[in-house]
């Protein structure tokens, strides 16, 4: 059991993307997370954080949550926080965070 887990909704920025690796099929989307607040002189700011998801696949749910996860949509997300570093061309360490999905419950929008 996992206590590290996230839920939060947003919209998505674009159509999910489905690719192939050896064993698995990966499902990959950007959810824009909007959130408004007053400052300390009172004006609104508004920010938005974009959060990237990705999720293992069976071959036969692909296609599926495909059709659903299109730009635009409204979405609730579950997962756990991943971060995860590499080595660029020039050899600098770069961070990759990302949220690693458990499940996407049916939308309450």
């Amino acid at each position: 059991m996992s206590i590290n887990q996230w839920t939060f909704s947003g919209i998505l920025g674009q159509d999910a993307e489905i690719r192939q690796t050896e064993n698995n099929q990966v499902i990959s989307f950007s959810v824009a997370i909007d959130e408004s607040y007053k400052d300390k002189k009172g004006e609104k700011v508004n920010k938005t954080t974009w959060v990237k998801c990705s999720k293992f696949l069976g071959k036969d749910r692909s296609t599926k949550i495909s059709e659903v996860l299109l730009k635009g949509s409204k979405v609730v997300v579950v997962g756990k926080p991943n971060a995860t570093t590499y080595k660029n061309e020039a050899y600098q360490e770069c961070l990759v965070e990302r949220i690693d999905v458990m499940f996407i419950p049916k939308s309450p929008f």
